[in-house]
């Protein structure tokens, strides 16, 4: 069995007020953006690889509650988590679980 697991995260705390969006955006790079990226470049080849694969995406369990100048972690999250939970119906089909 193969196994990729992407892992990414940066915590940095500031109200979105507060938060520069240069600070702001590269969160998100890291948090969303990279994950995405990273799951569309090595997807092809684990689909391709003989026998069950497994995708591992780590996400946080602060998706599931702000807490206090951390929304925009929380929010980026949230979307790994909804990123993943796509990724399995989307590759139900295939060889590669989720």
């Amino acid at each position: 069995m193969s196994v990729l697991v992407l892992n990414a995260g940066v915590l940095t705390f500031g109200t979105v007020e507060s938060r520069t969006p240069k600070s702001q955006q590269d969160m998100m790079d890291t948090n969303m953006y990279h994950v995405a990226m990273l799951a569309r470049m090595l997807l092809p080849q684990l689909k391709q690889r003989k026998g069950n694969t497994a995708l591992i995406i780590n996400s946080s369990a602060a998706y599931m509650k702000w807490f206090p100048a951390g929304a925009v972690y929380s929010a980026s999250k949230a979307f790994v988590t909804f990123l993943a939970e796509g990724l399995a119906i989307e590759l139900k089909d295939s060889n590669v679980d989720v």
